[in-house]
């Protein structure tokens, strides 16, 4: 099994995919850079619909997951905002991020 398909198993994330792996062996951190899949970009977080895009500017965002061992992770992606009819501009939905 490829290292990229053991990483989403083992974080439980679906809907995704991962871009690229890089480990800092300075501070031991894993960053994983992933980006949602097709049929996932331009929703709404609040009712899920599909939603225009509003402009091309991207935001890096960066969420922390659970530790691997004393190894901490990171999981990055490029988050998009959306002109939602209901709930106006607002960043798109990502479906691994919880509040």
């Amino acid at each position: 099994m490829a290292s990229k398909t053991v990483i989403k198993k083992i974080l439980g994330v679906k809907k995704i995919k991962i871009e690229d792996l890089r480990f800092d062996d300075n501070d031991e951190t894993l960053y994983i850079y992933v980006s949602l899949t097709k049929g996932q970009r331009y929703k709404c977080p609040i009712c899920h619909k599909r939603c225009k895009g509003y402009d091309a500017i991207t935001i890096n965002r960066k969420w922390r997951s659970l530790d691997f061992g004393p190894c901490k992770v990171y999981i990055i992606c490029d988050v998009k905002r959306v002109s939602c009819k209901d709930h106006g501009i607002i960043s798109e939905d990502v479906p691994f991020a919880y509040h």
